[in-house]
């Protein structure tokens, strides 16, 4: 992911690892992996990738290096679903978290502040896209699943209620550079609605 954007993009090499390791050396976050020694796992640093990016400088080129972070958390949750799950949970990605003055988590930050004023949304498209694997796997929760299934499900209304109020809402009417992210966003939205409707059933 890293090596593809520094390969495309080569005057951002010095920055990128700068800006985000200082925001992990700095005691913004308490990253360590599954045995607790503190070494940072993948899941966790591309999280968190997603969850500081409101705060990098625009050189970095914050839109498409989320994109290609939440497409990488999409592919993974397809072989790592309770990762994904348990990650959601104590993550900011919708939730107001102390990195930021206000009371919105990065996606909504990412949306107002790079994705609105540039008429680009490939952040929100993958964003969709996550959250539509995930309500795949959510389809096998049970009583023996690792994750609690009334907390995987409080998650996932978290983000049908942003899905709902922030982008649904609104989504039409939002300035496009390509008209055809437009008709993606309704296809992946209503694809959602779609699938939480035959949850219900």
């Amino acid at each position: 992911l890293v090596a593809r954007l520094l390969h495309h993009n080569p005057r951002i090499a010095d920055a990128l690892p700068r800006y985000v390791m200082q925001s992990i050396s700095s005691g913004q976050t308490n990253i360590v992996d599954a045995s607790g020694k503190g070494a940072p796992d993948v899941l966790s640093l591309l999280f968190h990738l997603v969850e500081v990016a409101p705060l990098l400088p625009p050189v970095l080129q914050v839109r498409k290096l989320v994109t290609r972070a939440l497409r990488c958390i999409s592919s993974l949750a397809r072989a790592y679903p309770v990762d994904i799950w348990s990650r959601f949970g104590r993550s900011s990605l919708l939730d107001p978290t102390r990195l930021y003055s206000d009371s919105v988590g990065a996606i909504h930050r990412l949306l107002q502040r790079e994705e609105l004023p540039q008429g680009r949304y490939s952040i929100t498209l993958a964003f969709l896209d996550l959250l539509q694997t995930m309500m795949l796997h959510s389809l096998r929760w049970d009583t023996a699943s690792p994750v609690g299934v009334s907390e995987a499900e409080d998650d996932l209304l978290r983000y049908l209620r942003y899905v709902r109020a922030d982008v649904l809402s609104s989504y039409y009417s939002w300035k496009y550079v390509r008209v055809r992210e437009r008709w993606e966003m309704g296809i992946q939205i209503f694809s959602i609605l779609e699938f939480l409707l035959l949850l219900c059933i």
